[in-house]
């Protein structure tokens, strides 16, 4: 077939559904378990309000600052790791991760991490999303099971 292998465009439309959804499912679930965990140690008659709150706020900021991370620093270093050779979870996993907080360090720099109270759990919550997203990327793309031949 002209243009690529059946398996060669499942592969490309794999890693871009993949690019999509994991920064957003990341930030859904970074910012609610940030909320429950909130709600556990500051008990508030507002939790049920603020878990609704912190999925759309999840999904927002996924959506907003992940995507472009994931389109400009994510599929670069996918491609890098399958070129090496990396494909499995945890590497996708730790790799998320550290996307996710660059752009924190990048943008806040030391001003806003010089605050414990907001910098901490901030920087917390960037990570954990990164790593959710790093999984669920995986679990789109799945790179452990490409052929030699597929690029993407």
């Amino acid at each position: 077939r002209v243009g690529g292998s059946t398996a060669e465009t499942r592969g490309i439309g794999h890693t871009i559904c993949g690019l999509l959804a994991a920064p957003i499912v990341g930030g859904m679930i970074a910012s609610t378990l940030m909320i429950l965990l909130a709600s556990i140690l500051t008990p508030s008659s507002n939790a049920l309000m603020m878990l609704h709150v912190s999925i759309l706020a999840g999904l927002i900021a996924g959506a907003i600052f992940g995507v472009p991370a994931a389109l400009l620093v994510g599929w670069p270093v996918h491609l890098l790791m399958k070129w090496r050779g990396v494909k499995r979870r945890h590497h996708y996993t730790l790799a998320g991760a550290l996307i996710a907080v660059l752009p924190l360090a990048v943008s806040s720099g030391s001003a806003l991490l010089a605050s414990p109270n907001l910098g901490v759990p901030l920087a917390i919550s960037f990570l954990l999303a990164g790593a959710i997203g790093g999984v669920t990327f995986w679990l789109i793309r799945r790179p452990d099971r490409d052929m030699r031949a597929n690029s993407t």
